[in-house]
């Protein structure tokens, strides 16, 4: 087929069914397969399967060259939108193709293709498997010179295929659930070509792998490695005469981007991988390409390999244990990632547990450093240490020691006692009553009224008195430790039942108050002697003594303002002429 173009075709654009060879050549295929009814049909969909018929002898093959397959701003449902929007090649993994197929696909142009995200739901159809071009159980691809780009998912999906790369290969600007770009499952792989080049820029995934996301295989640990590494056949594999060409690059990516892990790279195997019969690579994948913008933590990821505990919000894999010191009841905090291949992050289940039986489960859901808690506990006082492994569930067959926080458990603080029901401190009964809220880890609480509460002369034990002396005590709502009783004395008093000034402070004139006192207050001396002798004689000028009467009144009216001052005024809101000229009669 030449010069073909089929252009607004409401269903799909061909089929071919079991055909020996077919070459597609300059032709476009534009705005197909959006009228039809159920849309089940594809814009190109090539298929060999018939395990029913005779057994085949001849080699099948497929070429498209230099086409153009465009489906812009179609809806496209089914195999259409969700199994191969543009090009779907499909053979019978168990079918009778005795000598395999060839397909060709060079400076092919697939842009813009979309799905129908209606009919995927309807049908429960993975959202992975949203893909542009899909090849599936084909052992011999050749991709040349063609770009996958504005497709709405991943541009290229290989099931079980092995595909050929030659000349420059883009992908730009593809957006998928899983792998931006290139989507592979199970045994397919990457065959690189001498001078090839694979360039992504601007994929994006919603879930992981921005550029290429390799679907779970199998994975076997190589037990002659100290660090516990993957030995597996690369996701790619390099041309023989590679090592001529030491510093080609065959991977290109550039601002590609995972909205939960791996912004390049999720699953395959990268490190201590095999390429080749027998060659082991340690750390070709970085050496083979260039990475430009692209920062974060999890660039080359994976599932779960591992934990480390973090730092500054980065992982620090050097770290193995920790130690910190808390009462039965404190809530310890710590910061730990979980880690996939080339220890970038990644995510999965975190499994925290102690020696003393407990077990929770964490579910770290974004690939960054997150923020854990664990609330200490002791069946009794004689616990004086306490070890908490933190693990992670895996689904494949890794094994990591776990890391471990130990705690040495420090006894319940005065006024407070470790409770057998839930093996942590509490409030002892007295201060329990007395307050409006106690907390047994950190002896804080909150009271109002006339009580005191706090520490004896020893120390070691809290007492309540149920009355504070006049005034000496804060009436009002106060919150403060147990072992910080001074919070709740007034006027700057402190000590057992506030009884006595803070530091530095004395007892002012006529009040319960304490104030700082300097030599300043002698030079009041003067006017006061002054008063006291215009005082005398004016009483005595004005005949105003106790004996005669006239100033009885006076004075028991100074005394019911001194012995109701708190009611009228409270404890911390005294005028300072009460304090200063009260006197008692």
């Amino acid at each position: 087929m030449t010069y073909v173009s089929i252009q607004d075709s409401p269903s799909g654009g061909l089929t071919l069914n079991i055909v020996t060879h077919c070459q597609i050549y300059h032709s476009s295929f534009y705005s197909n397969n959006h009228g039809t009814s159920d849309n089940r049909t594809v814009t190109i969909r090539v298929l060999y399967t018939d395990p029913l018929g005779p057994l085949r002898t001849i080699r099948w093959s497929f070429v498209m060259i230099k086409s153009n397959i465009t489906n812009k701003s179609s809806t496209i449902s089914h195999n259409a939108g969700i199994l191969g929007s543009a090009l779907q090649i499909i053979t019978d993994q168990f079918g009778n193709t005795q000598n395999g197929i060839d397909v060709t696909i060079r400076d092919v142009k697939f842009n813009n293709n979309t799905i129908n995200h209606l009919y995927a739901n309807n049908y429960n159809i993975s959202p992975s498997f949203a893909l542009a071009v899909r090849i599936s159980n084909v052992n011999k691809v050749s991709i040349s010179n063609c770009t996958f780009s504005s497709n709405e998912g991943s541009g290229l999906g290989l099931i079980n295929t092995i595909a050929t790369f030659n000349g420059v290969v883009n992908f730009v600007n593809n957006t998928a659930y899983n792998g931006g770009g290139i989507y592979m499952i199970s045994t397919s792989f990457l065959l690189l070509s001498l001078g090839s080049l694979l360039s992504f820029i601007g994929n994006h995934a919603n879930n992981s792998g921005g550029a290429i996301n390799v679907e779970k295989i199998v994975l076997t640990i190589d037990m002659n490695s100290d660090s516990i590494l993957v030995s597996n056949r690369c996701f790619f594999q390099l041309p023989d005469n590679y090592e001529d060409e030491i510093h080609k690059k065959y991977f290109h990516f550039e601002s590609n981007t995972a909205r939960v892990a791996g912004s390049v790279l999720y699953g395959g195997a990268t490190r201590q991988c095999l390429e080749g019969p027998q060659q082991v690579l340690s750390h070709q994948f970085t050496h083979i390409s260039t990475f430009i913008n692209q920062p974060g933590l999890s660039i080359i990821s994976s599932g779960p390999r591992g934990m480390c505990f973090c730092t500054d919000n980065i992982p620090d894999c050097n770290l193995k244990s920790v130690s910190v010191s808390a009462i039965p009841g404190e809530i310890i905090k710590f910061a730990v990632a979980v880690i996939g291949q080339d220890y970038n992050t990644t995510t999965g289940i975190i499994i925290i547990s102690s020696d003393s039986g407990e077990l929770s489960n964490q579910n770290i859901s974004n690939a960054v450093c997150a923020n854990l808690t664990y609330e200490v506990t002791a069946n009794n006082n004689k616990i004086k240490k306490i070890e908490v492994s933190v693990t992670i569930h895996f689904e494949t067959n890794f094994f990591q020691p776990p890391l471990i926080i130990d705690v040495n458990v420090l006894p319940c603080l005065p006024g407070t006692y470790l409770s057998q029901q839930s093996h942590v401190c509490e409030c002892v009964k007295s201060i329990k009553s007395a307050t409006i809220s106690c907390n047994g880890t950190n002896a804080i609480v909150t009271k109002e009224g006339s009580s005191w509460i706090g520490p004896n002369y020893n120390n070691c034990t809290n007492i309540v008195y149920q009355y504070c002396p006049y005034d000496y005590c804060i009436q009002s709502q106060v919150t403060f430790r147990l072992n910080d009783s001074d919070k709740q004395c007034a006027l700057n008093r402190s000590g057992l039942l506030c009884g006595r000034c803070d530091e530095g402070l004395s007892l002012m004139l006529g009040s319960n108050e304490c104030g700082e006192c300097t030599n300043d207050y002698l030079s009041l001396i003067i006017p006061f002697s002054l008063a006291g002798v215009i005082l005398v004689i004016l009483l005595l000028v004005l005949n105003l003594t106790v004996t005669v009467g006239t100033i009885n009144g006076l004075l028991f009216f100074a005394n019911v303002i001194k012995i109701n001052q708190s009611l009228f005024y409270g404890t911390d809101n005294i005028p300072t002429v009460f304090k200063t000229f009260s006197t008692n009669w």
